[in-house]
């Protein structure tokens, strides 16, 4: 990566690409876990690395050349610097300024509003309600569910949560996004896991037609947890 940063001075989509080798790096180095389980040396290569792809990020924000992807990786700068709301808020405001349709903006956002991160309980279901009510259909609803699917799908059984969110307009947003767009296995899984969690075996049917045996690893707990889901929906489907 810095060999192609290097050699393409000019390419913003280089320097991004280095600056996100630093931030995953990063992570990789912090673990999974909570805070209270990361090493000493853990959080020195984790802070390490974010100034360098934030270095990165700053010098690569005075190109001509504009990416949009700029934007999401600063976003996460901000997530593991852990920024003042205020200030994550105005970056999330530049950045739907300079393209309000790339969705990622707003679901890296609604993921630092989080309670395990440096939100408040509710302050993404807020988000989601503010900032879908002033898109037009479809694209508020196919948002809506966008966000939403961070509350359900939180990789953590004890946080997963559809509370404060409307299941109708999420189930909408998912059934416009597949017409407009058709959709994936990650958002098909994402829309199974949230069917079964508001109760609704019709649609988690649906979902799993489309999935068959092929589970996500970023939206189940384990593998049992979606053969038990999918047997779940399943079972009066023949």
């Amino acid at each position: 990566m810095k060999k192609w940063a290097t050699s393409h001075p000019q390419s913003e989509a280089a320097q991004i690409a280095l600056a996100l080798t630093y931030l995953s790096y990063g992570s990789f180095a912090r673990g999974s876990g909570y805070a209270n389980t990361v090493s000493d040396s853990g959080w020195k290569k984790f802070h390490d690395c974010t100034a360098q792809g934030k270095a990165v990020l700053l010098d690569a924000a005075k190109l001509p050349e504009k990416d949009p992807f700029w934007y999401e990786a600063m976003q996460g700068v901000a997530l593991d610097e852990g920024w003042d709301k205020a200030d994550a808020r105005e970056l999330f405001d530049q950045a739907i300024a300079f393209e309000p349709g790339y969705y990622h903006y707003y679901r890296e956002y609604g993921n630092f509003l989080l309670p395990k991160w440096y939100g408040e309980e509710g302050d993404t279901q807020a988000f989601a309600e503010e900032i879908t009510a002033k898109l037009p259909e479809p694209q508020g609803s196919i948002l809506y569910f966008e966000i939403a699917s961070l509350l359900a799908c939180q990789c953590d059984p004890q946080r997963d949560t559809l509370a404060g969110l409307s299941w109708p307009r999420i189930k909408q947003g998912y059934t416009n996004l597949k017409n407009l767009y058709g959709t994936t296995n990650l958002k098909a899984n994402r829309f199974a896991y949230m069917s079964y969690a508001a109760g609704d075996k019709s649609a988690a049917r649906d979902a799993f037609q489309f999935i068959g045996d092929a589970a996500h690893h970023d939206v189940w707990h384990s593998q049992e947890d979606f053969n038990e889901v999918r047997s779940w929906a399943l079972a009066d489907s023949r």
